[in-house]
């Protein structure tokens, strides 16, 4: 959900995206690459390595994510999440997931032209007895998601406003939390296409407020747990070259809704999203 040149000594964070091609990323995404909060952009890593937490809390639910990125030769990603899933009511503890991404830039944003990178994401869940006495019947306990992002800055009355459009591949349920494709009637086990989008509008040199919108497969369609698209709107501060705080309303939609063993839980989950970032 921010912007920032590789060596800002001297320069606002706005002055560093109109002049230089080459922007990077300060905050990370929860799967681990640089980008939005949800949302992977083409912008990549600090080329210096980089690390975060994450913390979700939807009242039923919450989820850590500890991450390490760095950016090599200007234009390759490198990257690894551990995603932490407390199931809450659900009764069946922690869930784990890793995720190891690889990102590579193919195109520098230009005056005309958006930067435009493609990456993949290697995920493992690390706790497949616990999907199987969750009863869901996922197919797999690991996957691999592909994307192609496009971000761009530009100027709208005299702001700088940041835009981003990934289009990603992947059969992950709720990230890859609870699995991987769906067997069953109506469910499903093939890859589907989901766009995501972020936009955000610099409020100051070193500030900006936007929203994202992520689209999710619902591959247990058939069984009847819904999985809703993810949105947030959120608010990035960068108080030094190498530190960034975001803070965000995320709405997460349903989550294992018929899995909760403990009254209704799972059909509305929304709430904070709060990261900080760390980058030397």
């Amino acid at each position: 959900m921010f912007v920032k040149k590789s060596m800002l000594s001297g320069l606002t964070l706005c002055a560093a995206l109109a002049a230089a091609p080459m922007a990077h990323a300060a905050v990370t995404e929860v799967e681990g690459a640089a980008g939005g909060g949800i949302v992977p952009w083409a912008l990549l890593a600090p080329p210096t390595p980089t690390a975060s937490f994450t913390y979700v809390n939807t009242g039923d639910y919450s989820l850590t994510s500890l991450g390490v990125s760095w950016s090599l030769f200007k234009r390759l990603e490198l990257s690894y999440a551990r995603q932490a899933f407390n199931t809450g009511p659900v009764g069946l503890g922690t869930i784990n997931l890793d995720t190891f991404g690889a990102k590579v830039k193919l195109l520098d944003m230009s005056a005309r032209l958006p930067q435009v990178a493609v990456g993949v994401m290697y995920k493992v869940n690390e706790d497949r007895s616990k999907l199987v006495a969750s009863g869901l019947p996922f197919a797999h306990d690991n996957g691999v998601d592909f994307y192609v992002a496009g971000t761009k800055v530009v100027k709208v009355a005299g702001k700088s406003v940041l835009l981003n459009a990934t289009v990603r591949l992947t059969k992950a349920n709720q990230l890859g939390i609870l699995g991987f494709g769906a067997n069953g009637a109506g469910n499903s086990d093939s890859y589907s296409a989901q766009g995501e989008f972020s936009g955000g509008l610099f409020v100051a040199s070193n500030a900006i407020v936007g929203a994202e919108y992520r689209m999710k497969p619902n591959n247990f369609a058939g069984s009847g747990v819904k999985e809703n698209d993810w949105w947030d709107v959120f608010f990035a501060y960068l108080p030094s070259p190498h530190y960034t705080l975001t803070l965000a309303y995320a709405n997460l939609g349903n989550i294992a809704a018929p899995a909760c063993n403990k009254g209704a839980c799972g059909a509305r989950e929304k709430g904070l999203y709060l990261q900080v970032q760390a980058s030397y």
